[in-house]
């Protein structure tokens, strides 16, 4: 090996003689490969989480308000409304607090309420469903949205978000943007 001359220095700099460890960046980038390896190996065997969606009319919208008894959550909602999408993060939030109190949170998306191929919709919905992370029961409406609107007494914008009891008595109604916060304290005193 050759002595080298460092650039601005007057002195020789020796080489070092080379180590037969390998660096400590080598062997922390080795451990974080193996890592990442374990990890998508993990997430490979994991079965994604796919997205409860159901498409129906008023009569299959109001069948899925009452099965199952307790508490309801519901927020009638679609993609292409900006501040529903804005809310989302919150109501994923309130489902994981609630559901294991046995409250249930369940989205009516109005996406076929603009014209489109259904199938299409159904499908760009399934997907935008799960790139967002929301498990919680969600039903495309697909009849008349003046039939909806009468039957649950709505005022026509959303985001809208009420809660239902057991009974199916309406016990709290927001029109807009709503937060986990505020929908938890609504419930409050409400859930057994």
């Amino acid at each position: 090996m050759h002595d080298q001359m460092e650039e601005g220095q007057g002195e020789l700099i020796q080489p070092r003689a080379r180590s037969t460890r390998p660096p400590v960046a080598h062997v922390a980038l080795a451990l974080l490969l193996a890592a990442g390896l374990a990890c998508s190996r993990r997430e490979e065997t994991a079965p994604p989480r796919s997205p409860a969606l159901a498409a129906g009319d008023l009569a299959a919208v109001e069948e899925r308000l009452a099965a199952g008894g307790g508490l309801r959550v519901v927020n009638f909602w679609a993609m292409w409304c900006q501040p529903c999408v804005a809310e989302l993060p919150e109501l994923i939030a309130l489902d994981a607090a609630v559901r294991p109190r046995g409250v249930r949170v369940i989205g009516v998306s109005l996406d076929l309420a603009v014209p489109g191929d259904h199938a299409r919709i159904e499908t760009r919905l399934r997907d935008f469903l799960r790139q967002r992370g929301i498990s919680y029961e969600n039903v495309l409406y697909t009849g008349n949205v003046s039939s909806l609107l009468d039957a649950f007494e709505l005022p026509g914008s959303i985001p809208y978000t009420m809660i239902i009891a057991d009974d199916g008595t309406i016990l709290w109604r927001h029109e807009g943007t709503t937060t986990r916060e505020r929908i938890e304290a609504e419930l409050a005193g409400k859930v057994e």
